[in-house]
This record gives structure tokens, C-alpha cells and sequence, in this order.
């Protein structure tokens, strides 16, 4: 049988069953028997059409993470019709040409061609499975794909940085914080331009050096003044990869402080001129740029600008002010009251009995008619009274009075006091009143006024002549040197600014600014003298300023330095010795007292002396007052007594004290016994091995260089060791104590105590004292803030317990004992104590 078989059933049927896909119609021949005879006959059975299903074989595949694989799913699928196949479903997702279904760990993306893509998840390593759907148009069957994923290593990702600074300042850039990794793996930066770095290491790149740091950051240093761009090429790794990029750092000018350094020398006295020219003018004469009028016959109250004015007050009783600027002012009829105020003014006071006030500045003052009073103030004025009786007051400087006769009409006598009285015989200038006037002006001729009034002789014609006087002054010599810190050529030097000289002081070189600091030119430092009148001297503060410019973009730094200058004290009389043993008892007033040579006994008594014991063994009190007292050389015994007084021993073995007051009490040279006594003082125990005690009081004493016994004894008091090898104590109050350098031994005493233990305080012995009610405590760490407490160390207590422990402190138990051993090799000993701080 061609298309198909034929079965013969148990029940004598046959079933017939076509060959697969076959349709159409089958014939064929059977034969049946009734035991004896046979008969033969045809079947015919037509087969009909119908769909067969597709089969569907699974797929697999291989891909690396983060990568695509294209697969063909239904290449291995079959359909018995030979019907077109395609997919339908993802993981029983519809699906048509460019549509993407998510898998799990990837996804698959149904192209036009009836493939599809499978994209991996980054990262992702394993087996990704999924299902899909193939249709004949008909029918449909499922099939499976596997896709086997391998984690592979992405390459590292490096991205330019960019950074800033300022001239000769260090920057730190995370260049890596804006790298990337798909993996997620750590970057490091492995090379910069080219060269291979490692934590610690340094790369020079050009115009600075690059610095790896331990947390992956890098330091980029410019070279010494240098400004401008500077690019550098970093590599960085995840391990595996490489990849590179560029950092730029843009490096902004920026000035550097000059250095300025300044000095005093040794203050001198002197003699200078004071005041201009004067001349017996009797009118004014100048350019006025405003005007300023009252009305007539009124009581005006008029006020001048700040320009050169000229004012009319008019008829009346008027006041008038000039202000700044050389004024002309009329006063006109009645009684008037005129002010010149700063600067050269003339006055006119008219008719009445006026009051004039010249100010400051050189004045003319005209009194006309009336009795007049007149004030010239400070400045070279000239005063011409007119007819009436008038009173005129010359102030300081040279003033010129003039009057209208010859000197022979004229009787002058002496008031005292620098004051004469002035009697014209003939009446016509009425009789006047002068005090402070030095020149007389006649007709006939000039004389100062004291001559005249001894009988001296005129000298013919007008004056004219300087009226500078002498003046005693103290030269203070400066010494101040500036210079550039940048030296590449980027940067200038101004001119020095001098700030807190007197305002009566003058500079021998430079310009007075309207705030009354001095601008000096660096050309004329050299030789600069500071002239400060003594009648008005006092100690000042003078402070110089230098000032660098960066050309680049007129950035500027400046460097003040500030000294004190003391000045000499202006004493009533001066004391002195011989080279003898003298006996010298200063008054009640302010001495200079100077014992010369030989060992003598000194004391200033009541005032505010200098004593100087000289050479010799000398024996030196200050008494009373606010004193300086120097033992000078030899052996001496210094005493401030009474007031806030200074005492310095000098060289030799000295006994200085400092009595009653705030004192300051210097050992100087010498093993010296310095104490403060009574007050709030200050002890220094200078070189040599001194012994040096505060005495009553809260005080501050300082034993300084050798082996020194140091001890502030009541109050809460500072005492401090300083170089070698030292005992210092506190005594009773809350003390802080410090050995300084050397093996010291410190003692607190009762109270609540703070000691300082730092670097290079050697091997130190601290005693805080036994006694409940206070908490002695140790500070890891000196004065100036070097902390020994940086270096590794270890608590040894042989007595005690740690109460409570934090960083930055630990309590211990009342007294607590033992030591602290340090990695330099120092060791602390302590007992006493209750606390410990860094």
C-alpha cells in the first residue's frame, strides 16, 4: 500500500492509517473467507487535510557580561507542514519585531528578521534562562534558551580634573572621584606624566611637584612663587586597566610678605627751631575763594567754610568764625567776638570793644578802636592794638606788637611772668597790657621786649627776622630695613608707612599723612631720626609697615613690625657720686640719682627716681614712688620699696626685691636672689643658677637660664623654670608651673595646681601635693603648645586608679602616683596629681 497501512482489529474490523501529512483517496484490496471459500473486493478511503503543529528544540548560547549575543531560535525548530515559523512570545510576553522584554539577569530584543538579542546585565555571571513561543499561523509550541554569562573585567575610565590655589600654597585633588569603573572597582592612581608613583612618592611635573597620599589623593605643590597653569597627565588602575587623563591647576598670584625689621637706637638730646617767619605786618593780604556776610546792625553769628574766606559780620556785637583755611574777618561796629581758628588768619575787630582769638596758625590781629582783648594763640602773630587800652595774650611762638610812635614816646615795665605794661605818653595808643610778646615794633625801629624794658636800644626798620626759638628735644635714631620675600621679578616694594609717632614729633625724611602716619621712600631709610620735643615727651608705640605689590594682578601683602619706645623721663635734678663710697639721699622731687663708682648707698625717697648704683657693692632703694633702680656691676642689694617700681641687679651676685607695688624685678647677670615682696610683680631670675620668689601677691616668676630655685609662695602665681636643671614650687593658691628645659623638680603645693610637661622638658619630677578639696593636673604639653603627648607613651600608676578615660584626658584617683615613660626616652615621675590633659 503506497500512503498508508492497514491493520486488521481483534473484532474483525481493520483500521486504516494514512501515511503523515498524506491526504487524498487510498484503495485497496481485501479478501474474506467463510472457512471454505474466499472473495475478493476493493476499500477506498479518503484521507482529508488538515494542520500539523510546530516542534520546537532548545537553544543555548554564550556571552560576557554587559555584551550581546544574537540567536536564531527557531533554526532548529520544525513544522511538519513546512509552515514559516515565528516567535510570538518571551517568556510568555507578546511580542513584535523591536519590542524587549526584561529576562531576570538580561534582555531580549525580537528583531525584524525574526532573530533575537540577548543583552547580559554588567556584572552579572551565570546562567540566564528564558522562554519563547513559535507559531505556524495555526499553531503554537514553547521553547527554551539558555544563555551562559561570564563576569568579565570593564576597563577603568579616567576623566580630566581641574583644580586651584594660590601662589606658593599647596592644593590636594581627588582626581578619581570623577573616574569610573563599571565593575565597580577600587581606582588607584598608579603613574603621573608617565612616571610610576607610589604612596609617599613625588613627581616633579614642570612648575610644582606631585605628591601621592595615602588616601589616594595628590598634593600638588607650585615651585616658589611661581603663578599661572600647570597641567599634569595621571594614569590610573582597577587592577587589570588602565586608563589616563589630564589634571589642570590653575595657580592664582598672590603677594608674599616683605620682611621688615626695625630697631631704635640710643635716644639723644637736642635742640630744634620752632615756628616760621613772622614780620610786624599790620595787614592782610591773600586770594579768598568765599565769601561769607552777615547783615548791618544786627547780632550776626556767622561761620566760616573750610576754603580761604572772607567774612563781614557787619554793624552789631558779632561772633565770627573763620574754621579752616587763612580767613579774613571783619568784625565792623559794636562789640565783637572774632575766631580765626586753624590756619593764617587776619583780623579786623573795628570799632567797640572786641574780643579776638587768633588760633592756631600765624595771625595778624587788628584791635582798631576800643578797648580790645586779644589771643593769638599758638603760631608767630602780630597784634597792633589801635587807640583804647588793650590786653593782648601772644601764646607760644614769636609774636610782633606793634605800635604806632617811636619808641621814645613810650614807658614799658616788667609785670613778671613774661608780662609788661605799655603807657604811651603822648595817648594816642592808650595804655596796654602785653604777656608773652617778644618783639616790640616802633616806628623808629624794633626791640624784644625785655630789652626794652632794661634800657636796650632799638634796632631801626621793620621786623622781619625768623621767628624761630630753640626748643630741647630727644633724637630718637631708627634703624628699619625692608625687603622682598618674592625675588623673581613679579613683585615691587612700596614706600614704608611709620604709624604712632607724636603728633608734635617730626620725621627727618619722608611725608606726614593726614591720619599722622609718615610715608618714607625706601631710598631714605638710612639715617632716620625721629624729633620728639621733651616738654611733651611721652613713651610710644611706633609701628612700620611695608607693603609688596604683585604685578600680576596688584595683589598686595603687608608686614608690620611694632617696637616700644621708652622715652627718657625728665627729672628735676640729677644726684651724683665719685668713685668713692657715697651716702646719696634723693627729695621729694623726680632725681636722677648715679652712684659712680665705689660702693655706695642710694635711695630716691618720695618721687618717681632713677637710681643707678654704678660700680662697687652698692646698696640701692627706690622709696617712694614709681622707681628704676640698677644695682649696675659689683655685688649689689636693689630694693623698689614703696610704688609699682622696676629693679634690675646687673652683673654680679645681686639681692633685688621689688617692696610694695606691681613690681618687675630682673636678677640680670649672676646667681642672684630676686623676689617681688607685696603686689602682683614680675621676676626674672636672668642668667646664672638664681633663687627667685612672687611673694605675696598673684605673680609671674621666671628663674630663665642656669639651675634656678623658683617659687611663687601665696597667690596664684606662674612660675616657670626655664633652661637647666631646676626646683620649682608653687606654693599656697592655684599655681601653673612649668620646669622648662633640663630635669626639673616641680612642687605645686596646696590647691588646684596645673603643671606643663612638653618636648625637651627632660626628666621631670612633678609633685601635685597630698590634700583632698583640689585636682592637680598635668598638661601633656609645653607652654608654646609642643605636645609631648604626639609621641607614643605609657601610664605606669603605683598608686591609684584610672577613674575615667576620654580622648584628649584621664581622671585618676585622689594623689595618684607613678610615671609616664615617652618614646624619645623622657620620663615623667609624678605623685599627687588627679588628672592628666593634651
Amino acid at each position: 500500500m503506497d500512503n498508508g497501512s492497514v491493520t486488521l482489529n481483534a473484532d474483525g474490523t481493520v483500521t486504516f492509517t494514512p501515511d503523515d501529512n498524506y491526504h487524498g483517496s487510498e484503495t485497496f484490496e481485501y479478501t474474506v473467507s467463510d472457512g471454505t471459500t474466499t472473495s475478493t473486493a476493493d476499500a477506498t478511503v479518503t484521507v482529508g487535510s488538515v494542520n500539523d503543529g510546530p516542534t520546537t528544540t532548545n537553544d543555548t548560547a554564550t556571552v560576557n557580561d554587559g555584551s550581546s549575543v544574537q540567536m536564531d531560535l527557531t533554526a532548529n525548530d520544525t513544522d511538519a507542514d513546512g509552515d514559516s515559523l515565528n516567535i510570538t512570545q518571551i517568556d510568555g510576553v507578546d511580542v513584535s519585531a523591536g519590542d524587549t522584554v526584561d529576562v531576570g539577569n538580561g534582555t531580549v530584543t525580537l528583531n525584524a528578521d525574526g532573530t533575537v538579542q540577548f543583552t547580559a546585565d554588567d556584572e552579572y555571571d551565570g546562567r540566564e534562562s528564558f522562554n519563547y513561543t513559535v507559531s505556524d499561523g495555526t499553531t503554537t509550541a514553547s521553547g527554551s534558551a539558555s544563555v551562559d554569562v561570564t563576569n568579565t573585567n570593564d576597563a577603568a575610565v579616567a576623566n580630566d580634573d581641574t583644580g586651584s590655589t594660590t601662589e606658593d600654597n599647596a592644593v590636594t585633588l581627588n582626581l578619581t572621584s570623577n573616574d569610573t569603573d563599571a565593575d565597580g572597582d577600587s581606582l588607584s592612581i598608579t603613574q603621573i606624566d608617565g612616571q610610576n608613583i607610589s604612596t609617599g612618592g613625588s613627581v616633579d611635573v614642570g612648575y610644582g611637584n606631585v605628591t601621592l597620599n595615602a588616601d589616594g589623593t595628590v598634593t600638588f605643590t607650585p615651585d616658589a612663587n611661581y603663578s599661572g597653569s600647570e597641567t599634569f597627565e595621571y594614569t590610573v588602575s582597577d587592577g587589570t586597566t588602565t586608563s589616563t587623563a589630564d589634571a589642570t591647576v590653575t595657580v592664582t598670584a598672590d603677594a608674599d610678605a616683605p620682611t621688615v625689621t626695625v630697631s631704635s637706637g640710643s635716644i639723644t638730646s637736642g635742640t630744634t627751631s620752632s615756628g616760621g617767619s613772622s614780620s610786624a605786618a599790620s595787614s592782610h593780604d591773600g586770594t579768598y575763594t568765599s565769601t561769607v556776610n552777615g547783615t548791618s546792625k544786627n547780632n550776626n553769628n556767622i561761620q566760616g567754610t573750610s576754603a580761604n574766606d572772607q567774612m563781614d559780620a557787619g554793624d552789631g556785637n558779632d561772633k565770627a568764625y573763620g574754621g579752616a583755611g587763612d580767613d579774613y574777618i571783619q568784625g565792623g561796629d559794636g562789640n565783637d567776638h572774632l575766631y580765626g581758628e586753624a590756619d593764617d588768619d587776619s583780623l579786623d575787630g573795628g570799632d567797640g570793644n572786641d574780643n579776638l582769638f587768633g588760633g592756631d596758625g600765624n595771625d595778624i590781629i587788628l584791635g582798631q578802636n576800643g578797648n580790645d582783648d586779644a589771643d593769638g594763640g599758638a603760631g608767630n602773630d602780630t597784634f597792633t592794638g589801635g587807640e583804647g587800652n588793650d590786653n593782648f595774650d601772644g601764646g607760644a611762638d614769636t609774636d610782633v606788637f606793634v605800635l604806632s610812635g617811636s619808641s621814645s614816646d613810650y614807658t614799658i615795665n616788667s609785670t613778671g611772668n613774661n608780662g609788661y605794661t605799655i603807657k604811651d605818653e603822648n595817648g594816642s595808643d592808650g595804655n596796654d597790657v602785653i604777656t608773652d610778646v617778644e618783639i616790640l615794633q616802633f616806628s623808629d625801629g624794633y626791640i624784644t621786649a625785655s630789652d626794652f624794658a632794661s634800657g636796650g636800644s632799638v634796632t631801626s626798620g621793620t621786623y622781619s627776622g625768623s621767628s624761630s626759638s630753640t626748643i630741647d628735644t630727644y633724637e630718637i635714631p631708627v634703624t628699619i630695613s625692608s625687603s622682598l620675600s618674592d625675588t623673581d621679578g613679579s613683585e615691587t616694594l612700596s614706600s614704608i608707612t611709620l604709624s604712632g609717632i607724636p603728633s608734635d614729633a617730626t620725621l627727618s625724611a619722608g611725608t606726614e599723612n593726614a591720619d599722622g602716619s609718615w610715608t618714607v621712600n625706601s631710598s631714605d631709610l638710612s639715617g632716620l631720626t625721629i624729633t620728639v620735643p621733651q616738654s611733651t615727651a611721652a613713651d610710644f608705640n611706633l609701628s612700620v609697615s611695608a607693603t609688596a605689590t604683585e604685578s600680576a594682578n596688584s595683589d598686595t601683602s603687608t608686614t608690620t613690625q611694632t617696637i616700644a619706645i621708652e622715652m627718657p623721663i625728665a627729672y628735676d635734678s640729677t644726684l651724683t657720686g665719685t668713685s668713692s663710697d657715697d651716702t646719696i639721699s634723693g627729695t621729694s622731687s623726680n632725681e636722677y640719682i648715679d652712684g659712680s663708682g665705689g660702693n655706695d648707698k642710694l635711695k630716691g625717697n618720695d618721687g618717681d627716681d632713677y637710681i643707678n648704683g654704678g660700680s662697687g657693692d652698692d646698696t640701692v632703694a627706690g622709696g617712694d614712688g614709681d622707681d628704676k633702680a640698677y644695682g649696675g656691676d659689683g655685688n649689689d642689694k636693689v630694693k623698689g620699696e614703696d610704688g609699682d617700681d622696676e629693679v634690675y641687679g646687673g652683673s654680679g651676685d645681686d639681692t633685688a626685691a621689688g617692696g610694695k607695688g606691681d613690681d618687675k624685678v630682673y636678677g640680670d647677670d649672676g646667681n642672684d636672689k630676686v623676689k617681688g615682696e607685696d603686689g602682683d610683680d614680675e621676676v626674672y631670675g636672668g642668667s646664672g643658677d638664681d633663687t627667685a620668689a612672687g611673694g605675696k601677691g598673684d605673680d609671674k616668676v621666671y628663674g630663665d637660664d642656669g639651675n634656678d630655685k623658683v617659687k611663687g609662695e601665696d597667690g596664684d602665681d606662674e612660675v616657670y623654670g626655664g633652661a637647666g636643671n631646676d626646683e620649682v614650687t608653687g606654693g599656697d593658691g592655684d599655681d601653673t608651673l612649668s620646669g622648662g628645659t633640663g630635669d626639673d623638680t616641680l612642687d605645686g603645693g596646696d590647691g588646684n595646681d596645673l603643671f606643663y610637661f612638653g618636648d625637651d622638658s627632660g626628666d621631670d619630677i612633678i609633685s601635685g601635693g597630698d590634700g583632698s578639696g583640689w585636682t592637680d593636673t598635668v598638661h601633656l604639653q609645653d607652654e608654646d603648645g609642643s605636645a609631648v603627648a604626639e609621641n607614643e607613651w605609657t601610664l605606669n600608676l603605683t598608686s591609684g586608679t584610672i577613674e575615667e578615660q576620654a580622648d584628649g584626658y584621664i581622671e585618676l584617683s585622689d594623689d595618684a602616683d607613678g610615671t609616664i615613660t615617652f618614646s624619645d626616652g623622657s620620663e615623667l615621675t609624678f605623685d599627687g596629681i588627679e588628672r592628666f590633659e593634651w
